[in-house]
């Protein structure tokens, strides 16, 4: 096949100068080009070509050899991808270690906080006007408690509508501020 009949006209084009410089007596090491095959379909190529010389030393041609590089560009394109997804688990794994450790910093003064109202509850009789106050600070110290073990046995994964909630079985209307904040979080990262 000739020259010309490997490329697409609009590749052949842009080679031009670089084929002009070739038969002048230069040179090309490794440009990276693209081939037309025999079917029609484009292949991505690794160039190389000298001057060909007749016996008189005046240009009689070009040589040419050319490496097919379609392989190794998908196995470059999933190289990419599998570090993209291996970048997001990484950020992923970033998020669940917060929230672990932000739940066991939430999980200290709330433990301290029922025992000083369950304390005090104890000493006072159910008619005091002080009960009820004990009994709300109780009943929401205990569903921070709650929210706080639902985020560090939670864990977050990558869902096609993007990130959610799982391995609780259940989903508490304050939990669900989770998505957003972990989307926030690994926007930062």
């Amino acid at each position: 096949r000739g020259l010309k009949t490997l490329f697409s006209p609009a590749d052949f084009r842009g080679l031009a100068p670089e084929i002009s410089r070739v038969k002048a007596g230069g040179f090309l090491r490794n440009l990276e080009t693209r081939f037309v095959s025999r079917c029609g379909d484009p292949v991505s190529v690794l160039l190389n070509a000298s001057a060909l010389r007749g016996a008189d030393g005046a240009a009689a041609g070009v040589i040419c050899t050319a490496r097919d590089m379609t392989e190794l560009k998908r196995k470059d394109e999933e190289l990419r991808r599998k570090e993209a997804q291996l970048r997001q688990s990484e950020k992923l794994s970033l998020v669940g270690q917060l929230a672990a450790g932000i739940a066991h910093e939430i999980n200290n003064p709330l433990g301290s906080i029922l025992g000083f109202v369950q304390a005090a509850a104890l000493r006072l009789k159910d008619a005091d006007p002080l009960m009820h106050p004990l009994r709300c600070i109780e009943e929401e110290s205990l569903r921070c408690k709650g929210l706080a073990q639902d985020l560090r046995l939670s864990r977050v994964a990558v869902h096609v509508g993007g990130l959610r909630e799982q391995g609780l079985g259940h989903e508490r209307p304050a939990a669900q501020g989770l998505e957003s904040q972990c989307r926030r979080a690994l926007e930062v990262l």
